[in-house]
């Protein structure tokens, strides 16, 4: 072996030493510079939210033991105006849909209740088909019940309710449950007022050129049409609701303009939903039994309820 090849080997080691060398000593020096100020965040971080001096607490003990239900108590009697407006909507639930009590003055708006846009609402799943809803802001239980759904060309068929544990609208089926279907305007003299789909109330209040304001923090728009029908638009879902001179809803139209019309026949409890397209409809049996036969869908589900003794 020649004497160049042995330098060139003994050069190569020696530089490989050196990077090493150099390499933990850099390491060396960058952690001894990171360690006071390590220390320092350290010391500075309070022991508690409410600072160094805050006491201690610990967990209390957990009793072991029969879980016992908390004593039903009775609902203390309802102030004059709230016994009003539930004999009002008694009325119209028990089937009392004259045109009367459609535009009778209310003795009670009720505020807070339902899907509130703007409120803090905290949703867990109870089931696949149940849902509690607790407002924060005012307290309100909600329970988001989806009875069924058929997936379909164009819209979805689908009947859901909602229970408030606060005043609400009375459902066809029983007080505190009020389907999304149920929904209507009570038409007045200076306003119109809705009671949509989870039971949430909005007051139209008219202007002076005879159009309606939208109530602050709400995105839907409600217009009186040349033939006495009203549509009530939302601009998040590009969605309208079309009523009839009455209040009553007649017609669901999606963004894409696919209609869902919305029909009572014979008993308040009687509900049919016909898509437009296709030919699928929704309603009771008296209602398939009533349907003149170049009318009669091309499947159906039964969907009212039985009426009250």
């Amino acid at each position: 072996m020649s004497q160049r090849t042995v330098g060139a080997r003994v050069s190569r080691a020696r530089n490989r030493t050196s990077l090493a060398t150099a390499a933990a000593l850099a390491t060396g020096a960058l952690t001894l510079s990171l360690l006071p100020a390590t220390a320092a965040v350290a010391a500075d971080e309070p022991g508690s939210a409410w600072g160094k001096d805050a006491p201690s607490f610990s967990m209390p003990a957990v009793k072991v033991g029969s879980n016992k239900p908390v004593a039903p108590k009775a609902e203390r009697a309802p102030s004059r105006r709230v016994a009003a407006w539930r004999a009002q909507q008694k009325k119209r639930a028990e089937g009392s849909t004259a045109r009367s009590l459609q535009q009778e003055i209310p003795a009670l708006v009720p505020q807070g209740q339902g899907d509130v846009p703007w409120h803090k609402i905290s949703d867990f799943a109870i089931t696949d088909a149940l849902t509690a809803r607790i407002n924060f802001s005012t307290g309100n239980l909600m329970l988001a019940a989806t009875d069924f759904s058929v997936a379909g060309v164009g819209q979805q068929l689908t009947l859901a309710r909602t229970y408030n544990s606060l005043e609400a609208p009375w459902g066809k089926v029983s007080q505190r449950w009020w389907q999304q279907y149920e929904r209507y305007l009570q038409v007045l003299s200076d306003e119109v007022v809705l009671y949509d789909a989870s039971g949430d109330t909005l007051r139209f209040k008219k202007a002076t050129d005879g159009s309606f304001i939208t109530p602050k923090g709400y995105s839907k728009e409600l217009k009186k049409n040349t033939d006495g029908t009203y549509t009530l638009t939302n601009w998040k879902s590009g969605s309208k609701d079309t009523y009839d001179e009455h209040g009553t809803l007649t017609k669901v139209t999606d963004k894409n303009r696919r209609a869902l019309a919305h029909v009572a026949r014979g008993r308040s409890r009687d509900l049919l939903h016909r898509p437009c397209s296709p030919r699928t409809s929704v309603g009771t049996a008296d209602d398939m039994a009533s349907r003149p036969a170049d009318e009669s869908p091309g499947r159906s589900l039964g969907a009212g309820a039985a009426a009250r003794p």
